[in-house]
């Protein structure tokens, strides 16, 4: 099921999620790290360097660059490119391993409990699965900007 099935682009909130879609996406794309990773603490680069959401992020760009979603389309795929080089040379190992996913928490008001208190888990399950989405998903992105877009593609 594509997200066009779920919100068609007549639903009268189609344009107003679209828009804070792409103005999230601008704002994410702007934080995203020197190795391609984005921070646990996003605005922090001495903050680690967070595989679920880099994951997360990769994801959203790849699938809006598919389906027509993001203005510029160029700089979102090469960000999503970014990630998954990034992923593949800092955070997942020859064995599969995967570093760097934020162990599960509460919430905090406090800067340095996500800097410095909430550390990150090897193989984490809740980042093994997102993982695998973004590379999915970055992949078909890379075969479509290749091919040319699909049948059915839909443009905003």
């Amino acid at each position: 099921m594509f997200t066009h099935d779920v919100l068609p682009k007549e639903h009268i909130d189609y344009a107003p999620i679209l828009a804070f879609y792409r103005e999230l996406a601008e704002g994410y794309s702007r934080l995203q790290g020197e190795h391609g990773l984005w921070h646990q603490v996003l605005t922090d680069p001495e903050s680690y360097e967070e595989a679920s959401c880099t994951s997360m992020f990769m994801y959203g760009f790849a699938l809006g660059v598919r389906h027509g979603w993001l203005e510029q389309p160029e700089t979102y795929a090469a960000a999503a490119r970014a990630g998954w080089r990034g992923l593949c040379e800092r955070a997942i190992d020859k064995q599969g391993n995967l570093y760097g996913v934020c162990k599960g928490s509460s919430w905090s008001y406090r800067h340095a409990y996500y800097k410095h208190e909430l550390g990150w888990n090897l193989n984490d399950t809740h980042g093994i699965g997102i993982v695998l989405l973004a590379g999915i998903e970055t992949y078909r992105m890379m075969q479509e900007l290749q091919s040319g877009p699909a049948r059915g593609d839909v443009r905003a």
